[in-house]
């Protein structure tokens, strides 16, 4: 316990970032919707702020669409878990 309730509810972890789950326009949101620690760590430290979101976004695209995958490809390989 650390004392500040929502993140004692996030276990910071190695493989923590599979908790998260990103979508082709940069929105982050969590892997599970039952997942309450992921929901308030995006909502506390502001993951899905407009301007991450942006370049997330701008990364995404660029690593995705310079191996010339069409969008079907891409969208296909965001939805892979793991």
């Amino acid at each position: 316990m650390n004392g500040i309730p929502w993140l004692d509810k996030i276990n910071v972890a190695p493989d923590c970032e599979h908790r998260f789950r990103y979508r082709l326009d940069g929105k982050i949101g969590p892997t599970s919707e039952d997942d309450t620690g992921a929901v308030e760590t995006i909502r506390h430290l502001k993951l899905d702020h407009l301007e991450l979101r942006q370049m997330r976004e701008q990364i995404i695209h660029e690593a995705l669409f310079a191996k010339q995958l069409t969008e079907a490809q891409a969208r296909r390989l965001m939805a892979r878990d793991g």
